[in-house]
């Protein structure tokens, strides 16, 4: 089945567990400097009786396999990433990443379990149908806030640990940004300490020792990093990432992102 006919399936299987209309159709995901929309078609966004946007649903479908181990970590990893920061930049009650392949399911599940929230990554059977979606528990739409607000009260989200990691292992080489950009298109308070908690990470995996008693080194921050699964997992997974693919993701990363206009 081609790609194309699973998206359809995924929707028609969609519309009957949800009772409402699905179709495919691009929304806007930002704002450039010019103050023209950027725009990115999804696969299932619901429409009510008069085919606008009602913001109950929206979502991918990939139909990508597993492969190679290679093929996985330099290409469709990357593509599972940013396609859920684009469903990130959409307001709805719910947002679905669906995944046609068992296999490449289980991976993906598995690596970002515990990095990327509020959205559901579902696997559905475009053969049988069966998910293991459930409906229950849909939260309630995010208010208007504001990029300070942002800064002080959202998450962290997975490219914004992904920039930290690049800058940690490869410094800026390849970049086209430098700090002070980086650190206005991610307005984390603690951008800096994260990069710091990665390079620790990546001083200790290379078996080299590190001494927190120095006063550069001195504080929880740092040890939080070291001791931290989550921050562990993703260094294990990117350390061996090819320099200038990586580069080259995280340059697309922080296009989006200096784009994206937030309303106060």
């Amino acid at each position: 089945m081609k790609p194309l006919e699973q998206e359809e399936k995924v929707r028609k299987i969609l519309e009957r567990k949800f009772k409402t209309r699905l179709i495919k159709r691009k929304l806007s995901i930002g704002v450039r400097s010019d103050n023209s929309p950027i725009f990115h078609e999804f696969d299932i966004v619901s429409v009510n009786k008069d085919f606008e946007f009602d913001r109950k649903l929206v979502g991918e479908v990939k139909s990508d396999k597993f492969g190679s181990e290679n093929g996985y970590r330099t290409t469709r990893f990357c593509r599972m990433v940013t396609a859920c920061m684009y469903l990130q930049k959409i307001k709805a009650k719910r947002r679905l990443l669906v995944l046609t392949d068992k296999e490449f399911f289980n991976r993906f599940r598995k690596d970002v379990d515990g990095v990327i929230k509020d959205i559901d990554i579902v696997h559905i059977s475009v053969i049988s149908g069966k998910s293991n979606l459930k409906i229950a528990n849909v939260p309630k739409i995010n208010k208007e806030i504001s990029r300070r607000d942002i800064m002080r009260k959202q998450n962290w989200l997975v490219e914004d640990n992904l920039v930290a990691l690049y800058i940690a292992v490869h410094k800026y080489r390849d970049l086209r940004y430098g700090l002070k950009e980086i650190r206005s298109i991610i307005p984390h308070k603690g951008f800096s300490m994260r990069i710091q908690q990665f390079v620790a990470i990546h001083t200790c995996e290379k078996g080299l020792k590190l001494d927190l008693k120095s006063p550069s080194n001195k504080g929880s921050g740092l040890v939080s990093g070291l001791k931290s699964p989550l921050l562990k997992e993703l260094y294990k997974i990117f350390k061996d990432f090819e320099q200038k693919r990586f580069a080259k993701f995280i340059n697309l990363v922080l296009d989006v992102k200096s784009k994206v206009k937030f309303s106060d």
